[in-house]
């Protein structure tokens, strides 16, 4: 099991959406943490287009981070699923899939943020 940057950034935008909700009001944020977070979201890296786009202007921070969180979880389930037909292992990709998700959700959950935020940091693929 290998734990990688998308399972760090995943881990990552979980629980800032959770802050966010915690929060309440988007307007509370910070201006830098809205610049940060509008870059974000509006990075050229991402395939689906942004939620503002398709649903409108009143579309909220944590609706437009849930569709990239939801874009990086069906990525990694797609390389995981190639790996497994790769192998010729695909009757297995769906129990392996799961536990290999909970496996590695119980290593990252116990990491800090700030930890999280160090490991983006310094990874080499931290283009968004």
């Amino acid at each position: 099991m290998l734990i990688t940057g998308d399972d760090i950034l995943i881990e990552y935008v979980d629980r800032l959406m959770n802050q966010l909700k915690l929060m309440g009001e988007e307007h509370l944020l910070q201006d830098q943490w809205k610049k940060a977070i509008e870059k974000f979201i509006t990075h050229y890296v991402w395939h689906s287009q942004d939620r503002r786009k398709v649903e409108g202007p009143m579309t909220g921070v944590i609706e437009r981070l849930e569709g990239r969180l939801h874009e990086m979880q069906e990525r990694r389930r797609r390389l995981i699923k190639y790996l497994y037909k790769k192998e010729g292992k695909l009757d297995e990709f769906e129990e392996g899939f799961h536990q290999s998700i909970s496996k590695k959700s119980t290593i990252i959950k116990k990491f800090s943020s700030i930890q999280l935020e160090d490991l983006l940091r310094t990874s080499t693929k931290n283009v968004a």
